[in-house]
């Protein structure tokens, strides 16, 4: 019978090479594949995918799939109550096999239409030639893998996540998590895939993880007074913190499992892992304002550059766990934040402008570490050689 498969790949046409012989002779591949080997058609080779890239020439290789899909079937399908207290059985075949082909149709059906859309055509002379820039590897069941420019494949992850909550009718259960990995386009293809697995692996983490892997952190960092006696109140709150979430679980079933328990929902992007909000808020507003700066000459590459140096070195002491220089260097990085800010940036909308990227006003005035990393990092990579 008549099924999907994932196809969307940039495809170009000889009559399209020797239209932009100029631009695409410089690609060694092509030139084998339309002059020596006088091919009519061929999938454009990862250089020239990469070289549809916004300011760094990489591409981005993602690995997306649906969260729980075996919690999904074994208990998403439960009894349907009716009236007078009776219940029907939903677990089924029917059902379950309808439930399996509505989320092969949306990886490998929809997607290929969603690949061809304008925003993920390449950027001129070649965006009415080439369908698109988004290369599948493979796309069916319930996950996929795709290469494409980095920028192009950063967006088309939003956008698949945007799309599937359309599909499943933003179920909060349904979730779908994804990692993003960076390479040159001669990096070998079974390396980077390797080590997007590793960076999926990071967005698969459940909430519950990531709030016990925090507490522990913070317990972790315990300051010595003038007296040298031992502050815990970190380690207490981390202490009763799990032990009210070990005390919620005693006597639950397993369909009865707190949400924080299974839920992840998120994507691992520069090896920090966001969920798809504030993601959306960092693609959304802080990168246009941060690009805007610059563009205008508001702001220095080099400053951001520092301000990026800065983050990294805080990530880097935060994962090798050394709590007391994590400390320190975490609130110095506000006076020095303040001091670069008022000695270089004059215009007054872009003071505001880095506030908001760097500055949580909702959460006491805290740093948004992995946020602004995370636009700090793409912000570079997009005005690289420019």
């Amino acid at each position: 019978g008549f099924r999907f498969i994932g196809t969307a790949v940039p495809l170009i046409e000889k009559e399209i090479y020797n239209q932009f012989k100029e631009e695409l002779s410089k690609f060694e591949e092509l030139v084998r594949i339309f002059e020596e080997e006088q091919a009519d058609t061929a999938v454009a080779p990862f250089e020239v995918i990469a070289s549809f890239a916004q300011g760094s020439k990489k591409l981005a290789y993602l690995k997306m799939d649906v969260d729980n899909l075996g919690l999904l079937f074994m208990v998403g399908l439960q009894s349907i109550h009716l009236k007078g207290g009776k219940s029907l059985s939903a677990y089924t075949f029917s059902r379950i096999a309808t439930l399996s082909r509505l989320l092969d149709l949306f990886f490998s059906g929809y997607l290929n239409a969603l690949f061809k859309e304008d925003e993920y055509r390449p950027p001129e002379p070649f965006n009415e030639a080439i369908e698109t820039s988004i290369y599948t590897v493979y796309a069916g069941g319930d996950d996929l893998f795709l290469i494409a420019p980095w920028d192009k494949g950063i967006k088309v992850a939003c956008a698949i996540r945007g799309k599937f909550g359309k599909y499943t009718c933003n179920n909060p259960d349904v979730g779908l998590s994804g990692g993003v990995a960076l390479f040159n386009y001669n990096y070998p293809i079974y390396l980077a895939a390797k080590k997007t697995d590793s960076a999926e692996d990071i967005a698969k983490k459940t909430d519950l993880q990531m709030v016990i892997e925090e507490l522990e952190f913070r317990a972790k960092c315990k300051e010595v007074n003038e007296n040298g006696k031992k502050q815990d109140d970190d380690e207490k709150l981390c202490e009763e913190a799990i032990k009210s979430l070990t005390d919620e679980l005693k006597d639950q079933k397993e369909w009865e499992t707190p949400p924080y328990l299974y839920k992840k929902d998120k994507v691992a992007l520069f090896k920090r892992a966001l969920k798809w909000e504030p993601l959306g808020e960092v693609l959304q507003r802080d990168i246009p304002l941060l690009l805007w700066c610059l563009k205008n000459n508001k702001v220095s590459r080099r400053m951001l550059y520092l301000l990026y140096s800065y983050l990294k070195g805080l990530i880097e002491l935060k994962e090798s766990k050394k709590c007391k220089e994590f400390e320190k260097h975490y609130w110095r990085f506000f006076p020095l934040f303040y001091y670069l800010v008022g000695r270089n940036v004059t215009d007054e909308k872009c003071r505001e402008v880095l506030e908001k990227v760097f500055i949580d006003r909702t959460r006491d005035y805290g740093l948004r570490l992995d946020e602004a990393f995370v636009a700090l990092s793409y912000v570079l990579l997009a005005t690289r050689n420019q």
